[in-house]
Formats: C-alpha cells, sequence, structure tokens
C-alpha cells in the first residue's frame, strides 16, 4: 500500500486548540438530521419490504 505525504497536498498538523474549535456541531441540528435519517431508511425499507412480498406472494 502506498503511504501519502499528506503535507504535497497542503495539509498541515493541528495542535488540540485548532481541533476544539473546528470539532463539533449543534447537537440539536445534528440529532434532528439523524432522525431524519432514520425514518428515511425505515419508509425505503418498508416499501421494498412491501413491494418484495406483493412479488412473491
Amino acid at each position: 500500500m502506498k503511504n501519502l505525504k499528506l503535507e504535497s497536498f497542503g495539509i498541515q498538523e493541528m495542535d488540540a486548540k485548532e481541533m476544539k474549535m473546528i470539532d463539533g456541531g449543534n447537537p440539536i441540528v445534528l440529532g434532528a438530521i439523524g432522525i431524519a435519517m432514520g425514518a428515511a431508511g425505515m419508509a425505503a425499507g418498508y416499501y421494498i419490504g412491501k413491494a418484495w412480498y406483493h412479488s412473491t406472494h
């Protein structure tokens, strides 16, 4: 496996203070996105399952 030199892509090392500033996000927004993705996955599973059931019975 080839090792890439990240410096050649202009990527620099960050210290803990920089990572703390960048990391994060609004937990309410992230939770809402998670719930929406879960609901979409459940709906897709329901319709796929329903189509499979009707195609086999």
